[in-house]
């Protein structure tokens, strides 16, 4: 498991990536993982990322940038992200996604904003290049949990008909609506007992800090 900071540089006029002139600080950095597995003749790349999520194409063009510089097909791939609202709007593609000031974006630096995706796309290239070579034999264990006071079901049912989109939590909770509160946990030893990695999952959306001047990998930073 490798990985690095993939906090965006603050352009002085066009803000985080040079394309979200509203964000102009980082309150916790945005980390990018790189997660390499192999079995039973089989090979993966997980990428896990502190951002907003792009479309299906655009997130198909990454994972065969990153597929094609390390000899692997994009089916081996996987590309993961938090879907933070404090991510800033994904450089290279800044008329997609978002990040909280996605109403407000507005116009971007061109040139600033291509350097900043090249400067991530090797990134993360070096990520799944030192995976790979790190692989070493694991073992795998697994874990769950349950946490019942953070997250919620943002649908409240309303009266004969309808629903509404809430974010009140003691509100939302009067719908009794379901959520899930399972903490998944996936733990990646090597044979002497050393950590390799730990992967969790939590279903909850990471807007604590949303339509914020500041970068962030929310909640799920802090978690990590």
């Amino acid at each position: 498991m490798t990985g690095f900071d993939a906090a965006p540089r603050i352009h002085a006029k066009y803000g985080a990536w040079g394309t979200t002139p509203l964000m102009t600080q980082v309150d916790l950095p945005l980390q990018s993982r790189c997660l390499a597995l192999q079995g039973d003749g089989l090979s993966l790349l997980w990428f896990s990322h502190d951002m907003t999520g792009l479309s299906c194409p655009a997130t198909l063009q990454l994972r065969e940038h990153v597929a094609n510089a390390v000899g692997m097909s994009a089916d081996q791939i996987i590309w993961s992200t938090s879907q933070t609202h404090s991510s800033g709007a994904y450089a290279g593609f800044p008329q997609q996604g978002g990040g909280s000031a996605i109403l407000k974006r507005g116009n971007w630096d061109v040139a600033f904003s291509t350097a900043e995706h090249e400067r991530f796309l090797n990134g993360c290239i070096d990520a799944a290049r030192r995976a790979l070579e790190g692989l070493q034999p694991v073992r795998v264990s697994t874990g769950l949990a349950h946490c019942h006071n953070v997250s919620y079901n943002s649908r409240l049912p309303m009266g004969l008909h309808g629903t509404k989109f809430s974010r009140n939590y003691a509100e939302a909770l009067q719908g009794g609506e379901y959520f899930d509160k399972t903490v998944s946990l996936m733990r990646f030893e090597a044979i002497d007992g050393e950590p390799v990695a730990t992967v969790f999952n939590f279903a909850c959306h990471p807007a604590v800090l949303l339509d914020n001047t500041h970068v962030s990998s929310d909640y799920v930073g802090t978690a990590r």
